[in-house]
Order: structure tokens, then sequence, then C-alpha cells
């Protein structure tokens, strides 16, 4: 999908900078950002459309003049319509409605002088434009794509229903949108307006709504920001919203807030930090070796660096077309400043205390199918957990990780979501990329040079410099029999299942990694490497393909599968319910139990439905 057709589009900015209720603090930094991200959307060139087709309405107090032009531009639109707002978002009204902050809002009763979202939604879905975006960066912004509010009387808000319609908040529901200190720009739109800018080093030459949420939710899980909810319908993700300003020379381009005095001498670079015996290196494509890579000099090598920190830094200018250009500038770790102590006293992840999991991670959702209740009830994940899927040849393992990818983040945002690929065919990448909330890493071990081999390991590193930084992060592999036949990998790849912990009064790291049976003819070496792979595991699911081969999905071994300690993760009454519902399976074939389970599901609403039948 190209780029919108720029004389058949309209943008619509909105903004609120001064308040006159003394309860909403003015935003000096609104008008800013309006105006910034205006220039960048009508930039001959580079821009979405021209100047006379962005409407831009900052501290505007006149709600009926703002119904008016934006119903206008809405009318006006044929291809896409792109409405942006920021500024105070408020509560209010007997079902909880969210109203965007206008100059004369009032902060307790914000029904009369706000604009409230369901009429903008309304004035957006009324246009005849192909494709239909909405940002908004405010607080409770996420209450536009909630299906339901926390209230028990609260009707549905913000459900988009209409084909080609996208919904973008820089926060979830109940959560406050951040300006940080020192910067010019609100938390989420100073991101979104150097995403546009800067561009996505590797990416594709255009970048779609899909693309900017998902580098967006990278970046702000990184900084341990509020998470960016999106809501969309059909094809509207694959809107392609601007050019990559970073395709063909992947991070050398100008920051949106860089002084124009140092554009002369030195050039932006980003990407995640690799130290290896070869020396250190920012790979500024991802996690995988690319042809901008910057080499890092021994002078910036020290006690704070650690491999899988995200830096940002600079390079000299006339640079980039050298191999390896060496970085001369470190701005920032992490998002922070690398003399901040959160940076410079961080714990080492070595160090942690680790504990036996004791929070559950569940996989069951509204409206769920029997794979992820099945493993709710016979191997309930915990943070941290140590999972093996044993997985025969066609059994389903790839759809089972999927799904588990796709449960966490929905009963769980604000986890860090990292899926490992390795030689995945094309069509399940795009599947995952479009699919879940998280990062999807790719990549191919087929004949390749060790670094490229060891992406998994970079990718782990990075999640645990996350839980240094209090994150819980959700590491899914698949699979560990590729990258085990890769010469030399086997140990790395028991190090990096073993990393999986649940850290004392801390965050975790769970890890969850398929893996096929060894052959009656495997070499010993692999037999042993497997052998401590299931001596290390606190969790294991078995996917059969006797089962797959009668037509069962998920083929899942109910027997053979299980999780160590599940009594710290399951209320006592919970345990004592599944144990006997588990006991009545025992004497059971695989196939029957898995029926006899499967049936009891899809006859049941929930899980907690389902216990409560069985016990009664």
């Amino acid at each position: 999908m190209g780029l919108p057709n720029p004389q058949r589009s309209r943008v619509v900015l909105l903004g609120a900078s001064t308040y006159t209720d003394d309860r909403l603090p003015d935003l000096p930094v609104v008008d800013r950002t309006i105006r910034d991200l205006a220039s960048i959307l009508t930039e001959p060139g580079h821009g979405l459309i021209p100047q006379s087709n962005c409407t831009v309405m900052v501290d505007e107090g006149d709600i009926r003049k703002l119904g008016y032009r934006l119903r206008l531009a809405a009318r006006q639109a044929e291809d896409l319509l792109f409405v942006y707002y920021t500024g105070h978002g408020l509560v209010g009204g007997k079902r909880h409605e969210l109203y965007l902050a206008l100059p004369d809002s009032d902060w307790a009763e914000p029904e009369f002088n706000s604009l409230e979202y369901d009429k903008l939604r309304s004035a957006v879905l009324d246009s005849p434009a192909t494709t239909k975006v909405i940002i908004l960066d405010c607080c409770f912004s996420g209450r536009a794509v909630s299906e339901t509010m926390a209230d028990p009387v609260a009707e549905v808000i913000g459900q988009i229903d209409v084909d080609g319609t996208y919904v973008l908040t820089s926060a979830p529901r109940d959560r406050l949108a951040l300006i940080l200190p020192g910067e010019e720009h609100p938390a989420f739109s100073g991101r979104f307006l150097r995403l546009l800018r800067l561009g996505v080093p590797g990416g594709p030459d255009l970048l779609t709504i899909d693309d900017v949420y998902e580098q967006l939710l990278v970046t702000m899980k990184a900084e341990g920001l509020p998470l960016p909810q999106r809501r969309t319908t059909r094809t509207a993700g694959l809107l392609a919203l601007a050019r990559n300003r970073a395709s063909g020379s992947p991070v050398f381009s100008q920051p949106q807030d860089e002084p124009e005095t140092t554009s002369e001498t030195s050039l932006p670079i980003a990407g995640i930090l690799e130290i290896t015996e070869n020396g250190a290196h920012v790979r500024t494509s991802g996690y995988q070796p690319g042809p901008n890579d910057v080499s890092v000099p021994a002078s910036f090598l020290n006690a704070t660096l650690r491999r899988g920190d995200v830096l940002t830094g600079a390079v000299p200018r006339g640079s980039e077309d050298q191999p390896l250009p060496e970085l001369t500038r470190l701005d920032t770790v992490n998002g922070l400043d690398p003399d901040d102590s959160f940076i410079r006293d961080r714990p080492e992840f070595a160090r942690f205390t680790p504990v036996h999991p004791n929070e559950r991670l569940r996989l069951e959702t509204d409206g769920d199918g029997v794979t992820t209740r099945l493993i709710d009830l016979i191997c309930p994940i915990g943070k941290g957990q140590r999972g093996l899927i044993f997985a025969d040849p066609r059994s389903g393992a790839t759809t089972t990780l999927r799904l588990i990818a796709d449960a966490i983040p929905r009963n769980d945002p604000d986890v860090h979501l990292m899926v490992v690929l390795a030689n995945p065919r094309p069509e399940e990448v795009t599947e995952l990329r479009r699919s879940i909330k998280g990062e999807v890493i790719p990549f191919d071990v087929t004949g390749v040079n060790d670094d490229r081999a060891r992406t998994a390991e970079v990718a782990i590193e990075r999640a645990k410099r996350l839980v240094e930084l209090g994150h819980d992060v959700v590491f899914l592999l698949d699979s560990l029999t590729r990258l085990s036949r890769f010469p030399g990998l086997s140990p790395s790849l028991l190090d990096l299942f073993r990393s999986a912990r649940r850290i004392e009064h801390g965050s975790s790291l769970t890890v969850m990694a398929t893996l096929n049976p060894p052959a009656p003819s495997a070499p010993h070496d692999h037999v042993m490497f497997i052998e401590e792979l299931k001596d290390a595991a606190n969790l294991e699911l078995h996917l059969t393909s006797d089962l797959a081969g009668e037509g069962l999905f998920p083929a899942i071994d109910v027997h053979a599968s299980g999780t160590r300690n599940e009594d710290l993760l399951i209320s006592p009454e919970e345990l004592k319910a599944l144990r006997g519902l588990r006991a009545s399976l025992r004497d059971k074939s695989p196939q029957s139990a898995l029926e006899d389970l499967a049936r009891r599901i899809q006859l049941t609403d929930s899980n907690d439905a389902l216990i409560r039948d069985f016990s009664n």
C-alpha cells in the first residue's frame, strides 16, 4: 500500500496549551508540538499533504468553530483523514467518558466546554475517506480504544466498527501521559516526531501506521514510559504514513530536536550495543549485524555500558560512507543520560536473587479458543518461568507459540514481549507482526557467520537489561532445535534458557522455547543438550504428532505436561479443583483425556466456570 493521495487527503491537528481552570496547568509544549508536526507532515518532498490541506487549531476555545472545521475537513477527505490531538485528557459524565480539554474546560465538569471524544469519533467515522487515523496524546487516552470502562455500568466507548479506521493513543486507559523535564514535546509526541524525522534504520521505504506503533512501543517500553495502545480494523494498519527517512542509509539523518550547528559536524545514530571478542559495535539495524553499524571505542566501554543496552550518540559527518564509522559522542543509554544514577548504579542481572515464579501469566482471554485455556489448566505459566514446548514435527508448535504471544499482552499489557524466530517462514513473520503487541525478531541461521547466528544471544541480553530497569519480560523462542544445529552454539543456548528467573522483590524474565524431541539416531551431544535443558526447565508442554494425526489441535499431551511448584501460582481452592480434574483424566489415554478436557472447555465460557461445574 503506497502513500495516500495528497490532494484527496486531509490532516487536522488539535491542541490546547493554555487553560483558564487553575486545576489544569498550562502546557506550553503543546503549541510547539502541533507546529512541528504540521511542518513535518507538509514538508515538500517528504510530507504527507500540501499545507493547504492541513487544518491547525491550537487553543481554539469556540467549540462550534472547532466542530465546523473538523467536519469540513472530514467531508473533504476522500483517501486519508488524519486527526491528532495533544493536551489534557479528562474523564467525566455518568459513563466516565473521555473528553479532550479546550482552553475553557472545567476540570470537574468537562462535559460542557470540552470536545467529547465520542463526537470527534463520529465526525471521523462519517467521513468518506478510505482510511481514517486518530492519534491522541493525552491522559486517559487509552479509553478511546477500550471496549469497556472499569465502572460496571459503563457502556461501550471508542468501539471502532468501520473498516479502514485506526486509533493510536499515548497511554493505557487509566494511565497518565507524561511531559518529561527538559523535553520540548510531550513524551509520546516527541518520540512520534523523532520517528517521522529520523525514520527506522533498516526499515522499509514507506512506514505504515503499524510500523510506527511497533517502533513507539519498543522505544517507550525501553524508557519505562506509558505504553501506546491501538485499535484497528481490517487493513488500516497497512496505511503508509510517511517515507522512511532512514531507508537506504539507515540511521544517518537529522533528528527533529538536534541543533542545526550539530548537524554540520556530526550525524546521530541509535542502536543496540553488541560486545564480542572482536570489539564493540552499535547494531543500527536491529539485533543483527548491518552495513551501517558503528564501532564503539574502548574509551566508552566502562562498567556503565552493558551488552544489549540501547545507545544514542553521534558519528562524524562524512564517515557514514566508511565501513564501521566510530562513535564520537554518547548521548543516552536506554533513554537516560549515561551519568544518571539509574544507569550508573543499576544492579547487575547476575547478582539478582532468583526465586520460584509466584505471579501468574494468564493466557485465557474473552472469546478465546481451546489452546490457551487448556494451557492455563494443565501447565500454568508464571513470571520467571523456564518453559519447554516439546513438539513433534507438524504438531502445531509455532501456532501454539503465536497464541501465547497474542494472549500475554492482552492480559498484562505492561509486559515487554520478545518473539525470536530462527529460520521462520516469511508469512509467519508477517502474521506475527500484525497480530501481537511486541518485538518480532526473525533471523536466518543457515550458512551464516557467528555474529548473525548469535542474534538470539543479543536479544536475551537486551531482555536482561530491561529486567535490570524493572520490566517484566517474556521471551519466546522458536526454535531451540534449529539454533542448536549451529556449531558451538549449544552452550550459549543453555545459558540463554537458564537466564529465565523471577527476581526476589523485583521483575522477571520468562523464557518459553520450542524444541523437537531427539530422534533415535540423534548424536550423543544433542541428546545430552536436551537433557540439560529438561533439567533446567520448570515447565514442560508436550505436543505430539500422534494426537495431531488424529486431527486434534492443540495436540497437547495432558499427562506429560505440567508446571513445577504450581501451588505458588494458584490459590489453594483452585489448585484442589484442578488436581481433582486432572485425576479424573489420569486413567484415560492421551487422546481421550484431551478430547474430554477440550469438550469441557467448549461447553463453558471460562475456566472458572469449568472448575465450578466440575466441583459441583
